[in-house]
């Protein structure tokens, strides 16, 4: 179907093309607002966010050579590809998403004159466990990122406060929450069912108490205080299952760990599922023991259908979890981790009331609906002023 010639041009780039945070937003925010621009995605590689981009009739651009991994060689054949993408496609609007596509963009789409380029700041490298100097380099080329925009959404006001420290980004900067289309809310019994079918052996405990966590298997989500906080819970309640759904580099490690400390009957990896949120009805409990959340997209899913919530007190989960509607504990703390569990499953009363609060502001407040209007506007805003 041939696009109005009136409308407006939006290119989403985001640097990879699997499933995750950022690019569930890219699939939000381009599928909410096609019907009002003509909109496109480049990315690297043609992964899950492609497939599910393509089947929206959404046109995808993969770029060569657009990875995450650092190579000097790799980020100039991605930046002259950028930049002739750029050139043929001309954009009225570059919206960079991701922090190697945010830096390459910016300087490909200045050089190639885009008339307006926005840039979401899902969250900031230097808080992951990097050297100094790495830090340092790290936060002067996000700063760049935002020069060298016209707008930057920061999807928290954590994420927004860090950058605003540094100079002249103050003005440029805007907070917009993520939102969500709930999934269809499946019954507890249902939900089980469906994880018993990718996890057969879980079969004689489906009337026991589950708990979950939905995340890449990273070593900033804090997998080894979870863990063994879950090993002292399961002292007061024997039959807890600990059910994780993600894959990533910590995969082995943690393997290592549950066969170390004889956890094979209580923990389970499930592995990657796509839309495990849907699986949420299922569990007693999320926990989300992360040592950095930009925002924390699970939380706002979980919320969505009354799981009560144990996450930590890092980034954006305050802005989530607020008072008496979760529980939040320090990252890093075992103790008051697996303290917060065993409290949880104890006082189901004062649990599923929080899960409720919760609910009740995620449907007022975290919405796909709100999220696409504000970006929206910000287009709008920037086009009208050209």
């Amino acid at each position: 179907m041939n696009n109005p010639p009136n409308r407006k041009k939006i290119l989403f780039l985001i640097t990879k093309s699997n499933w995750g945070g950022a690019q569930r937003y890219v699939f939000d925010l381009a599928t909410s607002l096609q019907n009002s621009f003509d909109v496109a995605v480049a990315l690297g590689g043609n992964g899950k966010l492609a497939e599910v981009l393509q089947t929206r009739n959404i046109k995808t651009l993969p770029i060569a050579d657009l990875k995450r991994d650092v190579s000097l060689t790799h980020e100039w054949k991605a930046f002259l590809n950028l930049y002739r993408l750029l050139r043929t496609e001309r954009p009225d609007i570059l919206h960079l998403n991701s922090s190697k596509a945010g830096v390459l963009g910016a300087l490909a789409g200045r050089l190639a004159r885009v008339p307006h380029i926005i840039f979401t700041a899902h969250g900031w490298a230097w808080n992951e466990n990097r050297s100094l100097v790495s830090k340092i380099c790290i936060a002067a080329l996000h700063w760049i990122t935002v020069i060298l925009s016209d707008r930057t959404i920061a999807v928290s006001h954590n994420i927004y406060d860090q950058m605003a420290r540094f100079p002249f980004t103050r003005r440029r900067m805007r907070v917009i929450h993520l939102g969500i289309t709930p999934l269809p809310n499946l019954s507890r019994e249902q939900a089980r069912q469906n994880i018993l079918e990718i996890i057969p052996g879980l079969k004689e405990d489906r009337d026991g108490l589950w708990v979950s966590t939905i995340a890449e298997l990273h070593p900033i989500k804090g997998f080894f205080h979870a863990l063994p906080a879950i090993q002292e819970a399961q002292k007061k309640y024997p039959g807890l299952r600990y059910i994780i759904f993600g894959e990533g580099e910590e995969r082995l490690k943690i393997e290592d760990y549950i066969q170390k400390n004889d956890l094979t009957e209580t923990v389970c990896l499930a592995g990657y599922v796509h839309d495990a949120s849907a699986l949420l009805p299922a569990f007693d409990l999320f926990i989300l023991p992360s040592f950095s959340e930009s925002f924390g997209y699970v939380l706002v899913e979980a919320g969505a259908v009354e799981v009560p919530i144990i996450a930590t007190n890092v980034g954006g989960i305050p802005e989530i979890v607020e008072e008496n509607a979760g529980v939040l504990v320090e990252p890093g703390n075992t103790e008051a981790l697996a303290h917060a569990i065993v409290d949880a499953l104890g006082n189901t009363k004062k649990m599923r009331a929080s899960a409720r609060t919760l609910k009740q502001r995620v449907l007022t407040h975290f919405t796909k609906e709100r999220m696409s209007e504000e970006t929206a506007d910000i287009y709008t805003d920037l086009l009208t002023k050209r």
